[in-house]
């Protein structure tokens, strides 16, 4: 049976399925077919691929063992590892007009990896409207109109269908785009796939000039005033014009930009982008949007991550929330919400324009919007003509620390460490998709746009265009960049990502590692292909070995010798064999030194948006030792890196108090602090032992909460209703008990460690939600959601942790810390140390201040800087405990 006869049969059957439906179901019948029967229907495919296996060049026994797996992709591409031109410029001259070049096989990672998440998100555009063309029989009608007049006449209706849209792709055309055009090319096959669409029609946008000054690519780093970083691509021009030519026109003649938007029905007008270029702060840009908008529906994607948008021109424009109440023809039905009572909203001459990206919560949310389905909102931003001219900024002249400094504070976790890693090797686009693939599966195109885009180095080629091939282009690191990036890595971590690059080129090369490393020290020989092609390589990685010293130097030093002409004999090829290490820290007690060595987890942190939905989720790695407590009990302490944060927040973030300021910066010792509170369990384990009492008694059982929770023992949630004083006493019978120095943590130490990096107001981004954390669900903060009020604590390490590890930092339990009660920050200690001003800790005046709010308080007293009010060191409530902090011992 043919593909176009099963079709038929489910049409006859009333069933219209989509393609992707078609073949899921092709899919699934396969896979319930008899062994014989598959074995039959495979014959053919085995036939024609031959002896296949007899030519493998790559002997199994040659792979080697990497740490992560690395996934197999359903196609390959032939590229190449470096340039083709930076390689000439390396490799010695010849008498050879043409150079042989071996293809690598470097796999492209998937741009798009979520297309079915994608699919389901846009599920809205598929509901089916009335046709205006094509009707169809009504038999109800009909049957109904005979019975009633005894005249046999057809009652047609319009037929339902699909695809009721026109969808224009308008895809800018500059050169900072030339790292999206896989995803590009992927997003055009995707939305043709769908099939909700009646007609597609892909078009480019290029903004020319009549006379150039300058063709070059130019890297400049623009400080705002916010402040922030910003790579702009400028071209200094006159007579600049916005013009339109079919996307596959390799001569891109242009047309008017009219005909957009002029073809029948509906029109969904998609202008794609990444908004880096001039092209859109300028008044041209949006009068066009204005005709297009009276035409059609226009919308922008954006290619890079939500949480890069302020980083673009759309910085420099107002953030909106839009609304439908019907299915949209135009930008013109579109309405604004306000995001409070007290907002004025002001239309001044702005252009609703709905912003999406490839996450398909955000493209959710957009495609209601079209359809006007329920109450919707979709993120948008007032776009209005700027005539401000990015040419007159001249490049700032900064040094390299400087240069990795800012990058760090306005890049992603994940792209910092993706700009680690390439530190060690040659950054070109197929190396980084190794690195990828190898090292850091997790990481997406966005991190990629992220470290291209920070100012750390710059392309190689003279001139970069539209129409150059991206893996072509090798990027070099600014005058010490290099190193201060390397600083961050282990020796380690170095040699992981050589070894992997490395072992992951030879493997394609059908080659073995040793024979790769042998290249590496031949690859300036004109007679060997192979050796030409990792020149370049061999560059870098001598470089980069020669600063690690010892039998990486002497290895490093065989490959400037054998590139500079040398004949000496190579021996003892180094083999670079890595080791988790594991660090060792040694507790100082009153009669001996204990070593203790720590453990490593990895876990995950979400990022979330002003809406609450979830934008990234980055694998995070902390260290913790284990402390055994009696009756079998155990308590876990994080190991908390030093470090230097800003602490309290600004007026303007909401909900903020007085006494969060001023903000000042607070360098903080590195330190051991609890993963979770302290749980019933733990407390009853110390508590109970009345022979280490030194002041207070302690009650083994205080708390308010004694059941247990969703089949989870009662002594895993965290300890309440103990004052401060009876929180202290159990810190002391701790101490006394292990040896170690145990206590609460002091404000400045809270905060830092719940922050963990980050300045939202929380360290899961700019709101928070009740899958994330225990508060009082029925109050949201800013535009986040509602959820479940609990009414009663959770059990601990039931949310995610914090970029440190940390579980229930915002939330369940007030935590008490070990300063006194100040009503700000002014005077307070800039060393990390808690803020006292006597020692009278037994007096019962005394007050204190408890942070990160509990299971009964709404998100704005969960924030990150929140202090709870005056509270008497005596009080014992059941939202108040706390958690424990171990001074940290030296490490071997």
């Amino acid at each position: 049976m043919s593909i176009s006869n099963f079709i038929e049969g489910l049409q006859k059957a009333n069933y219209d399925p989509t393609a992707r439906e078609i073949a899921e179901i092709i899919w699934l019948w396969v896979k319930t077919l008899p062994d014989g029967e598959l074995e039959l229907l495979e014959t053919d495919k085995k036939d024609a691929q031959g002896s296949e296996s007899n030519n493998q060049i790559y002997s199994e026994k040659n792979r080697r063992n990497l740490k992560v797996n690395i996934p197999e992709l359903p196609a390959k591409t032939n590229l190449d590892l470096y340039p083709k031109a930076a390689a000439d410029k390396y490799l010695p001259k010849t008498d050879n007009n043409k150079k042989e070049r071996y293809p690598l096989q470097v796999p492209d990672a998937p741009a798009i990896p979520n297309k079915q998440e994608l699919g389901i998100a846009l599920k809205s555009l598929r509901r089916k409207f009335p046709s205006s063309t094509e009707q169809e029989l009504n038999e109800a009608k009909t049957i109904d109109f005979f019975v009633e007049q005894k005249i046999w006449m057809p009652i047609k209706q319009p037929t339902l269908t699909r695809r009721w849209l026109d969808l224009v792709l308008v895809i800018e055309v500059n050169n900072s785009l030339v790292i999206w055009k896989q995803t590009i090319k992927e997003l055009r096959k995707f939305l043709q796939s769908l099939g909700i669409f009646r007609h597609t029609e892909t078009r480019g946008l290029k903004f020319n000039s009549s006379q150039l000054l300058h063709q070059e690519l130019l890297f400049k780093l623009i400080v705002r005033v916010s402040p922030e970083f910003i790579l702009f691509l400028i071209l200094s021009s006159q007579n600049q014009r916005i013009e339109i030519f079919h996307y596959d026109d390799p001569q891109m003649r242009p047309y008017s930009p009219e005909f957009i938007g002029a073809t029948s029905g509906k029109t969904l007008i998609l202008l794609v982008s990444d908004l880096v270029s001039s092209v859109w702060s300028r008044p041209e840009t949006y009068t066009l949007l204005q005709e297009w908008g009276r035409k059609g529906m226009v919308n922008l994607l954006q290619l890079l991550p939500e949480r890069l948008w302020l980083r673009t021109n759309l910085g420099q424009q107002k953030s909106l929330k839009l609304n439908a109440s019907v299915r949209l023809t135009s930008n013109q039905n579109l309405t604004i919400i306000p995001s409070s009572k007290k907002q004025e909203i002001s239309q001044d001459g702005e252009f609703k324009l709905p912003v999406l990206c490839l996450d398909p919560n955000i493209l959710e949310e957009w495609s209601k919007l079209l359809m006007g389905v329920g109450n919707n909102q979709s993120v948008g931003y007032g776009i209005k003509p700027d005539n401000h001219r990015y040419s007159n900024f001249v490049q700032e002249e900064i040094t390299a620390t400087e240069r990795v400094e800012r990058f760090q504070e306005i890049a992603s976790p994940n792209a910092v460490r993706l700009a680690e890693h390439l530190s060690a090797v040659l950054v070109t686009l197929p190396v980084i998709r190794v690195i990828q693939y190898t090292m850091l599966p997790q990481f997406n195109q966005g991190h990629v746009a992220e470290v291209l885009m920070g100012g750390l180095f710059k392309p190689l080629s003279e001139k970069i265009t539209p129409n150059i091939n991206p893996d072509e282009i090798e990027f070099e690191f600014f005058d010490g960049v290099r190193d201060e990036l390397l600083s961050g890595l282990t020796v380690d971590e170095i040699t992981d990502v050589i070894e992997e690059v490395s072992s992951y080129l030879a493997e394609k090369m059908g080659i073995s590692p040793k024979e790769f490393e042998a290249l590496l020290i031949d690859s300036s020989k004109p007679e060997n292909k192979l050796a030409k092609q990792v020149y370049p390589l061999a560059q870098v990685q001598a470089e980069v070995l020669e600063k690690l010293g010892g039998s990486y130097a002497y290895f490093a030093n065989q490959i400037r010798a054998s590139n500079t002409g040398s004949t000496n004999e190579i021996k003892d090829l180094i083999e670079f064999e890595t080791e988790i290490e594991i660090a060792t820290i040694v507790f100082e007690e009153e009669t001996k030194e204990v070593e203790i060595e720590l453990q490593e987890w990895s876990f995950e942190t979400p990022t979330v948006n002003r809406l609450g939905k979830i934008v990234e989720r980055t694998i995070h790695k902390a260290f913790y030792f284990t402390q055994s407590l009696p009756d079998n009990v155990s308590l876990e302490m994080v190991a908390i890196p030093s470090g230097t944060f800003t602490m309290g927040s600004p007026k303007s973030e909401e909900g903020s108090y007085d006494d969060e300021r001023p903000q000042h910066d607070v360098t903080v010792p590195s330190f051991f602090m609890g993963k979770y509170p302290v749980t019933q369990g733990q407390w009853r384990a110390i508590a109970s032992r009345t022979d280490l009492k030194e002041k207070e008694d302690l009650n083994p059982d205080p708390s308010r909460f004694k059941k247990p929770y969703k089949g989870i023992d009662r002594w895993q949630r965290p300890v309440e209703t103990v004052s401060w004083y009876k929180a202290v006493e159990f810190c002391k019978r701790l101490s006394k008990l292990t040896g170690k120095k145990y206590r609460l943590p002091s404000e400045a130490e809270w905060e830092y460690a719940c922050r963990a990096g980050t300045t939202t107001p929380f360290y899961f981004g700019e709101t928070i939600t009740p899958e994330l954390v225990n508060y009082d669900g029925n109050i949201t903060y800013g535009d986040g959601p509602k959820g479940e009020y609990k009414k009663q604590t959770t059990p601990v390490g039931q949310f995610p942790a914090n970029a440190f590890g940390l579980y229930d930092m915002h939330g369940n339990v007030w935590e008490w810390c070990a300063d006194d009660s100040h009503d700000n920050y002014v005077g307070a200690p800039t060393d990390g140390s808690a803020w006292v001003d006597s020692n009278e800790d037994s007096s019962t005046d005394s007050y204190t201040r408890l942070r990160g709010g509990s299971w009964c308080n709404s998100p704005i007293d969960c924030r990150s800087a929140v202090r709870s009010g005056y509270l008497r060191r005596d009080v014992h409530v059941s939202y108040d405990g706390f958690r424990l902090v171990c001074d940290g011992g030296r490490t071997l």
